[in-house]
């Protein structure tokens, strides 16, 4: 297809509305959610360091209270919860089994003042705990094995980072950098494989990978997901419903369901027929 100067991206680029099928309006706070493997969601409640799940139909199942700063959270393959916390200057991933009974405790490193942003992730490629940690000056990751509970190779990728989502055919790792906005995919080794710009202005802010490795971008400023492929390449735009005052924020995926959760400002989560 050829474009001219005159050409709106908007109005030829493909889109594909997506169908809400239920929301959840919280107290006003801007709330993080993902997916459980069999389709619940896991909230983390910001601020209260609370950790809710809601089945499919949007009823709250049972609240973890968890004593500390909760920085992130994750899910493994068996549905167990992991919860990063801060406390006394020190980093601890907390687990939780299905029921959100507390499980086990693992220090993963200082917790400083010169800390920006911390991520949680559960590489189910690998099987390895990661966690990112963006600091005044660099971006580093940690990568630990739950099964020897110790710190294995780190993941050398050097973007001061928003979120990362693994690829689970491939195990490469795709992360949004704050620089310059821009998607980047890095193999397992590192080395910068491909990368995605827009050629409109927007604001990638959460990213998820669907069992295909195709990549979803959640954009904050045009109010939608965009789709890219596993090597970055444009595929479509997901159109999500608008609200008021209800920018999104966060998006996640369950490929077992074919469900998307989109985390929306102000306590607003709405799930998506993908």
């Amino acid at each position: 297809m050829q474009f001219t100067s005159e050409d709106n991206w908007w109005d030829v680029a493909e889109q594909q509305d997506l169908e809400q099928l239920m929301s959840i309006q919280d107290d006003k706070r801007d709330n993080y959610v993902i997916f459980h493997p069999c389709g619940d969601l896991i909230m983390l409640a910001s601020g209260l360091d609370q950790i809710m799940r809601y089945n499919n139909s949007g009823t709250l199942l049972y609240t973890i209270y968890v004593e500390y700063e909760i920085l992130d959270i994750a899910i493994t393959p068996p549905g167990h919860i992991l919860a990063l916390v801060s406390h006394s200057n020190q980093m601890k991933i907390k687990e939780f089994d299905e029921n959100g009974d507390y499980l086990s405790n693992l220090r993963v490193g200082e917790y400083t003042d010169n800390i920006r942003s911390v991520t949680l992730q559960f590489d189910i490629h690998t099987n390895l705990i990661i966690i990112g940690i963006t600091t005044v000056t660099e971006y580093q990751s940690k990568a630990f094995d739950p099964r020897t509970r110790c710190q294995v190779f780190p993941l050398m990728i050097n973007v001061e980072k928003s979120c990362i989502t693994c690829n689970p055919l491939t195990g490469n790792s795709t992360v949004i950098d704050k620089y310059d906005d821009s998607v980047k995919v890095f193999s397992k080794y590192g080395e910068l494989c491909y990368q995605y710009e827009a050629n409109q202005t927007w604001l990638p802010c959460s990213i998820c990978s669907d069992m295909t490795g195709d990549i979803i971008v959640c954009d904050a400023w045009n109010e939608q997901l965009v789709k890219l492929s596993s090597k970055a390449e444009f595929i479509k735009y997901l159109n999500i419903d608008k609200y008021d005052n209800h920018i999104p924020l966060t998006v996640d995926i369950n490929s077992n369901t074919s469900k998307i959760v989109v985390c929306y400002s102000h306590g607003k989560t709405a799930v998506y027929q993908y």
